[in-house]
């Protein structure tokens, strides 16, 4: 049986669809007992996702006011449900999350979604902080940016729906 020489040389590394990232080239030697040099390829500016998928149901109907810019924003509460053991008792707890949508998707919310309706919510997470009576205030909540109907409701004022696809900007 022939043994296959040791190579003399290893290289780790990833492929990343974008050319110009800000890369550093690193290079360990290894002495001890053995020739074999490795090569490090180290991203030194990482990327961030900021992603939320919410599926659970309106705690609320939704609220729409108006901005001083005349920009629609539309708030509902989404509850989710999760299962969590305490003292080795499981039990169900419930979580509330804050949604918020603007202009013509915020427009279709206040329109056709009201309390108790399931719902399918994908957006972004938000951390703002603003004064009330000289104190300040930190709120999270999720930037809808797209929101599907998982039950239907008859809400009034609804006489028919479109089943048509509304393009939001």
């Amino acid at each position: 049986m022939t043994s296959m020489p040791m190579p003399s040389l290893a290289v780790h590394f990833f492929v990343h669809p974008e050319p110009d990232l800000n890369l550093e080239l690193k290079e360990e030697c290894r002495t001890r007992n053995s020739p074999i040099r490795q090569h490090f390829l180290i991203l030194r500016t990482m990327r961030s996702v900021n992603k939320v998928i919410l599926v659970g149901h309106l705690a609320a109907d939704p609220e729409g006011h108006q901005t001083n810019t005349g920009a629609t924003r539309v708030i509902f509460p989404i509850a989710t449900h999760r299962d969590t053991t305490s003292d080795g008792v499981k039990k169900e707890v419930t979580d509330y999350h804050r949604v918020v949508a603007w202009g013509k998707l915020g427009e279709i919310c206040q329109t056709y979604l009201g309390k108790g309706q399931g719902v399918y919510v994908e957006g972004t997470i938000l951390n703002r902080a603003y004064e009330k009576d000289g104190e300040r205030k930190f709120v999270t909540e999720i930037r809808a940016d797209e929101v599907n109907m998982l039950t239907w409701r008859k809400k009034a004022g609804v006489s028919n729906i479109s089943i048509d696809p509304v393009h939001v900007e």
